[in-house]
């Protein structure tokens, strides 16, 4: 693997994991309080539901991470001329 790749690949990850770490819980509480609102359970009833509504929540987030991600990192890369210099 050549340099470049590798400093893309880790660089994306990088971005990729932190965007999802952040993205899901928000999107994870804002599911359990449309739960909440429309069904009427109690705060113990949304720990037991948390399991079933966070796939739900990454088929979202998966690939809004994604996309926030490669745009971050190829936008830096342009930003900062690295693709010109290759």
């Amino acid at each position: 693997m050549s340099t470049i790749t590798r400093y893309v690949l880790f660089d994306f990850i990088r971005v990729f994991v932190v965007t999802l770490f952040i993205l899901t819980p928000i999107l994870l509480f804002s599911l359990l309080g449309f739960e909440l609102r429309h069904q009427g359970i109690g705060p113990s009833s949304m720990l037991k539901i948390m399991p079933y509504i966070l796939p739900s929540a990454m088929y979202i987030c998966i690939p809004a991470a994604t996309l926030f991600a490669s745009v971050t990192v190829f936008g830096r890369l342009s930003r900062e001329n690295e693709l010109t210099a290759i």
